[in-house]
């Protein structure tokens, strides 16, 4: 019997992926990315929002290598949004410099 790639327990003969496990993980894969826009208009400190960040992609089944793709995705798209009408302002440039550290980001991933 084939286990699940998400969970690791039997999914069945034919299976590789329970149906709840996949959309865990879907929904993971779409919400880490926004929530890195949402935390450069907040006053969370850094360090609280990668514990959040790590425990949803826990909770998502998101591997340790699928984190940094969805860290960098989430990074350009918060990056995106505050230059979409304007210049950043100091704050939230810092904000995005508090994300890229705090996910082990480097330059290039940032600019990509």
């Amino acid at each position: 019997m084939a286990k699940c790639v998400h969970c690791g327990r039997p999914a069945g003969w034919f299976r590789r992926r329970h149906a709840a496990c996949r959309y865990q993980h879907d929904l993971a894969r779409k919400k880490i990315p926004h929530f890195f826009k949402a935390y450069v208009q907040s006053d969370m400190p850094p360090e609280r929002f990668g514990k959040l960040v790590r425990w949803i992609a826990d909770q998502g089944f998101i591997s340790g290598a699928e984190l940094p793709a969805l860290a960098i995705e989430g990074l350009q798209g918060a990056s995106d949004a505050a230059l979409a009408h304007r210049a950043t302002s100091g704050e939230e440039e810092t904000r995005l410099v508090q994300l890229q550290r705090e996910f082990n980001l480097t330059q290039d991933d940032a600019s990509d």
